[in-house]
């Protein structure tokens, strides 16, 4: 194993695969343990192997530094991406906020008086229509369980209330 040390450090491209086959799914697992994220694991993984094979590190003088050299690359890297993503988030919440925030009085009431008009319209509806349209999307309940309450099939749920949402949108348009 020396001699692969050695050779990585002399630059030598031919160490670099057994180096990558011997230490790559310890890295990735142990970037999986700290992101909870594969896909992230395996790009900080290949992250780490690409910095250390581009050259920027080299001298070690055996294979446990070259071994504990190359976790604490890992760990310094998805800490860095752990940090980004809380950033990130923390980002968006505050877009988030502020979007809601910046609602006026007047959307408001837009939203309110939206509501209103969808409620008259779904009250427009053919009885049986209107009474699965309300179950599915009023008390969120799921077709199979409207089925066994209303005697029928889930298939005549699905029609009525495509039926109810075909006609809600050609009513709201006018």
């Amino acid at each position: 194993m020396y001699d692969l040390i050695s050779e990585f450090n002399k630059k030598n491209e031919a160490s670099y695969r057994p180096i990558f086959d011997l230490f790559y799914k310890q890295i990735f697992l142990y970037c999986y343990r700290i992101l909870g994220d594969r896909d992230e694991a395996e790009d900080v993984a290949i992250g780490v192997f690409s910095a250390m094979f581009s050259g920027k590190y080299r001298d070690f003088a055996d294979l446990p530094s070259f071994k504990s050299f190359i976790y604490k690359v890992a760990k310094n890297n998805a800490l860095n991406l752990v940090k980004l993503n809380k950033r990130r988030a923390l980002r968006y919440s505050k877009q988030q906020l502020e979007s809601i925030e910046f609602e006026t009085a007047e959307h408001q009431l837009i939203k309110e008086e939206l509501i209103k008009e969808m409620l008259r319209k779904i009250e427009e509806l053919p009885a049986d229509c209107r009474r699965i349209f309300k179950m599915i999307h009023l008390e969120e309940m799921k077709p199979i369980d409207i089925a066994r309450i209303l005697n029928i099939s889930v298939s005549t749920v699905y029609v009525q209330n495509m039926r109810g949402l075909q006609s809600l949108k050609l009513k709201m348009k006018h």
